[in-house]
């Protein structure tokens, strides 16, 4: 009972012992935080209050005294002013020429980019368009003469011929009727042979037709897979190419752009401020308490504009590396990707003028072969079978008399050349 009694004042007075510590604690910290903050926050404002109301009074003396008695500044303090003004004068000249400058050199870059790449790529699709409605034209003319020799020629001497045909037709259809007369068996075999040889003649010109249609589509096929296409395929990349190039080109100048000039102007800004805040605080402490540059000043002013110099020359020869360098990349870049496109570009232009030229000399020597050689074939045997019928037709109105053999040959090679040429048609239409 005892001990539970000792332990439990014990107990009762390490409780009231750190209740009381702990009170004495709180009062001790808030003491130091009252004083602390006395010190800190208190004290300083009461000594700038004091401070002020001080340079107040004095500023009012001062000003007082300067108006009873005005006074001027020494003559160094002037000289001084004067320096440090034309310096500012003459950094912010050279900093305006060397901003003109800039914009200049910048203006003539542009100009000349305008006049080297702008305007000779302008010049090149003009002269891409003038040669492609040339091309366009020559086609449309090669083309209306072609239809003019090929159809419209042959349809009138199809027409002339069988008009011709038709009369010699209805006069042999008057005479048969008039002097009915059977044929001899020499000339029914003749028939017989003309017939089967006009048929076999026949069937194989609707064969070599249908066979030069299908060799004329499968070369136009192959020509559109292998030239046309990747031509197409080129322009497209090329597009592509050019596209990404612009893109990132923009992008660097933009950088540039920020990096030198904007981020620079900046700074430029912030320290002018600065500097004007520290020029009107400096003038009103002249004003209250005019006095003469200490030795420790001149020499700070004369470190500054020591230090200015070298910044400037810092400047300048920045801009004339980054001149230096954009000239340089700008020559890298023609001769690695606008040299290497150029040559492509005159390569694919050469190489396709070459397929072009072959392909019209290959066009010009089949039309020469197929229509041209033919059709003065045709004129001359046509020449010929008219002179020997006219000769033959005067010999018979002559002497009557039954047809020749070389008559009757003429005559084969004229219907089959007649019914070659209306088979050939048939099949175009």
């Amino acid at each position: 009972m005892a001990e539970s009694k000792t332990s439990l004042n014990e107990a009762m007075l390490r409780a009231h012992g750190q209740a009381e510590a702990k009170a004495l604690t709180e009062a001790e910290q808030v003491e130091r935080t009252v004083s602390e903050w006395k010190k800190s926050e208190l004290h300083p404002s009461l000594e700038r209050s004091m401070s002020q109301k001080k340079v107040a009074a004095m500023i009012e003396i001062e000003h007082k005294q300067q108006m009873s008695c005005p006074r001027s500044p020494s003559k160094e303090v002037v000289d001084n002013l004067v320096g440090v003004i034309e310096a500012i004068a003459s950094q912010g000249g050279r900093r305006r020429a060397s901003i003109e400058a800039n914009h200049e050199q910048m203006a003539r870059i542009q100009q000349h980019l305008m006049e080297t790449q702008v305007g000779e790529e302008l010049r090149r699709k003009v002269a891409a368009g003038e040669v492609d409605a040339a091309a366009d034209l020559e086609q449309y003319q090669r083309a209306t003469q072609h239809f003019i020799q090929a159809e419209v020629n042959t349809e009138l001497r199809r027409a002339v011929a069988g008009a011709q045909a038709s009369k010699a037709v209805v006069a042999e259809h008057k005479d048969q009727i008039i002097n009915p007369r059977r044929p001899s068996k020499e000339v029914s075999d003749n028939l017989v042979g003309v017939i089967e040889s006009i048929s076999r003649k026949g069937s194989s010109r609707r064969a070599s037709v249908e066979a030069h249609h299908e060799q004329t589509a499968r070369i136009q096929q192959h020509i559109m897979e292998t030239q046309v296409g990747e031509g197409i395929r080129r322009k497209v990349a090329a597009g592509e190419a050019d596209v990404a190039a612009d893109m990132e080109q923009h992008q660097r100048s933009t950088q540039h752009f920020m990096e030198t000039e904007v981020n620079s102007e900046l700074r430029r800004t912030v320290a002018g401020a600065q500097a004007s805040k520290a020029v009107a605080a400096e003038q009103q402490i002249q004003t209250a308490d005019p006095r003469r540059p200490s030795t420790e000043v001149a020499d700070a002013i004369s470190q500054v504009v020591q230090a200015i110099a070298p910044i400037g020359n810092r400047r300048r020869a920045s801009l004339e590396m980054a001149a230096e360098q954009t000239a340089r990349i700008q020559q890298h870049v023609m001769e690695t990707e606008v040299g290497q496109e150029l040559r492509r570009k005159v390569a694919a232009d050469e190489a396709d003028s070459a397929m072009v030229l072959e392909q019209a000399q290959r066009v010009s020597k089949h039309h020469m072969e197929s229509e041209v050689n033919c059709e003065l074939r045709r004129t001359v045997a046509a020449k010929e079978a008219d002179a020997m019928t006219q000769a033959e037709l005067k010999e018979q109105i002559a002497t009557p008399r039954r047809p020749s053999k070389v008559i009757m040959a003429a005559k084969t090679a004229i219907n089959y050349a007649i019914d070659g040429a209306v088979v050939v048609g048939a099949t175009s239409g």
